[in-house]
């Protein structure tokens, strides 16, 4: 049980961040969009 805890844990640690740095991306492509249109 520990070990299945530890490594579900590690997936959830690792999808959030993955997700976080695709959202970055997104956020800053769109941020170089508005300047571009001002």
């Amino acid at each position: 049980m520990e070990d299945i805890r530890k490594m579900i844990l590690f997936l959830i640690i690792n999808i959030s961040a993955f997700l976080c740095f695709l959202l970055g991306k997104e956020n800053r492509r769109k941020r170089e969009n508005e300047h571009e249109e001002e």
